[in-house]
């Protein structure tokens, strides 16, 4: 996992996201003229992503003409206690979140074939793992499933991914994968993905999705890993 830092003037952003781009924290200081020049105004907010479709504010502090005296201390405290709620978030968000390995591609002159491993899968809750694109579930593809290493018996099924756009920046994927439901998986486990598609439908869709998702209530299934590969990677 990687936090990312962008700093930018007049005011700072901090990013520290989970696994995935579907859920993160950030943490905006921003420094901004007072009233006639006079003074400095420094606003606080620390934000939370629920999913690709929401944000909520989790604090806003506003340290109008504290330059000084009680009011200095004031406005150092409630940098620091912004910049704790910040990282206690980012770390909650990071526990029990499923991810997977970038996929392993070989490209052959009929067929592309490509393998990722999925793991951190939380008991009790829902997942999705799938292939797609954004046309067509992948019909003439090959899947397979292995669980720990051995084939895992396991019927691949059609489904929409909705709210993609916040990961791969496109409104849904049409997969073709499979379903977990609340008791299937466990945080021990560890699933493999192989794939192998015709290289003239992989030239003809030109991008191609591998996800994980996990059902957060009301058939709402937000992405929380993912990869793209195009015609750049075969």
């Amino acid at each position: 996992m990687e936090k990312a830092y962008h700093v930018s003037a007049p005011g700072v952003a901090v990013n520290l996201p989970g696994d995935g781009r579907s859920a993160g924290t950030s943490l905006h200081i921003h420094q901004v003229p007072g009233y006639n020049g006079r003074h400095a105004d420094l606003f606080i907010r620390l934000s939370m992503a629920t999913g690709p479709s929401g944000v909520f504010w989790l604090s806003a502090v506003s340290t109008s003409d504290m330059i000084g005296g009680k009011r200095g201390e004031q406005m150092k405290k409630s940098l620091f206690l912004a910049v704790c709620s910040a990282a206690c978030v980012w770390t909650l968000l990071a526990q029990d979140r499923p991810s997977m390995t970038a996929p392993v591609l070989k490209s052959e002159a009929d067929t592309i074939t490509f393998s990722t491993r999925f793991s951190t899968f939380s008991a009790g809750k829902s997942y999705r793992i799938g292939v797609g694109s954004t046309e067509e579930a992948l019909e003439n593809a090959e899947i397979e499933l292995l669980k720990a290493g051995n084939p895992f018996s396991k019927e691949p099924e059609n489904f929409r991914q909705e709210f993609a756009s916040g990961y791969f920046e496109v409104e849904e994927v049409v997969a073709k994968g499979y379903v977990f439901a609340a008791d299937e998986l466990t945080s021990e486990d560890e699933l493999t993905l192989r794939v192998a598609l015709p290289r003239s439908e992989a030239d003809r869709l030109k991008r191609i999705f591998v996800l994980v998702s996990q059902d957060f209530g009301r058939d709402r299934w937000y992405i929380m890993d993912g990869a793209e590969l195009n015609e750049s990677h075969w």
